[in-house]
């Protein structure tokens, strides 16, 4: 005999056909009955779980490693998100920790600038950019974008930079940002040291005007 029954777990209402082997049957899947099982045993359920916690400290490091490798990209998004949506209280929480361990934060930050020059210097054009309200910005990959398509040579002079590949090459704009120049990639050129250096706050048409005049000489 068969006999329809509504799902006896919370937050279900679906019908189901119960037959005469599963007279007793309250839910609809092993799913609701498990559900259902740990709302109605929930202090007891944590208990255990913290206790086999505790025991298995072990094993508890593995499996959040392992989700935070399988789910690194979604745990970024939502930090991103609530540091946006919390920005004032995580502003007064750096603000303090800077003040609290002022040696170790400046030693953390001088061993990252050393290894990752290139980020620092792309941090620090777009701090200046934004304070000055230029906007644009660029990433390190449109970096190495622009040093293929310059095939290693300084916009200006032509020098090889293949050299200095992985030190120094000078990451340099073209409408300086103090006269109006954003932080675009579209605004940025490689170039060696001297000639980035003679560039001043000049734009690239007056310094190129200027390189051309000195080789007529």
């Amino acid at each position: 005999m068969t006999e329809e029954r509504v799902c006896a777990a919370e937050d279900c209402e679906i019908t189901f056909v119960s037959d005469k082997w599963h007279t007793n049957q309250k839910y609809c899947s092993a799913k609701c009955s498990k559900h259902q099982y740990y709302k109605e045993h929930l202090e007891e359920w944590e208990a255990y779980t913290h206790k086999w916690q505790r025991e298995n400290p072990e094993k508890v490091d593995d499996i959040k490693r392992k989700y935070r490798r399988e789910h690194r990209e979604q745990i970024n998004a939502k930090a991103r998100k609530h540091r946006q949506e919390h920005q004032e209280h995580y502003k007064a929480k750096d603000r303090k920790r800077r003040q609290n361990n002022p040696e170790t934060i400046s030693a953390n930050n001088r061993k990252w600038e050393q290894k990752n020059p290139e980020k620092k210097l792309s941090y620090l054009h777009n701090y200046r950019a934004r304070k000055r309200g230029n906007g644009g910005s660029y990433t390190m990959e449109e970096l190495h974008d622009l040093w293929h398509k310059q095939n290693g040579f300084c916009f200006y002079c032509g020098e090889l930079l293949y050299k200095t590949l992985n030190s120094v090459y000078h990451v340099e704009h073209k409408i300086p940002i103090s006269r109006g120049g954003s932080n675009n990639i579209s605004n940025i050129a490689l170039s060696c040291e001297e000639c980035n250096l003679r560039k001043g706050t000049r734009t690239h048409e007056e310094f190129l005007e200027e390189l051309e005049r000195m080789t007529r000489l």
